[in-house]
């Protein structure tokens, strides 16, 4: 990860105690890491996804506003049946450092 995607700040995968739920945090710098990114997993998915996955329950949230070309990456990705969620921050702060 760290010579392919050098950029992305937090990434990790959360699966609940039964083993049927899975939740995948991403913290990207900006759009262009967050684009780099789907760039990579679209290869990633297109060679390693199970060809029988049920993705009539997947969900993706983004948080945050998502650059046009990102969000058209996520669509292609996602195919149809997958819900795309987008919420915009409201209040907050980021102690994360500028890179």
């Amino acid at each position: 990860m760290d010579a392919e995607e050098p950029r992305v700040l937090h990434f990790a995968s959360y699966i609940n105690e039964e083993g049927t739920e899975q939740t995948v945090i991403q913290v990207h710098p900006d759009s262009e890491s967050m684009r780099y990114h789907m760039q990579v997993a679209r290869r990633q998915i297109e060679e390693r996804a199970p060809r029988n996955l049920d993705i009539s329950r997947m969900r993706i949230d983004v948080y945050g506003t998502p650059t046009e070309p990102v969000l058209a990456l996520m669509r292609e990705l996602a195919g149809t049946g997958v819900s795309i969620r987008i919420k915009t921050l409201a209040a907050g702060f980021n102690r994360l450092p500028e890179l």
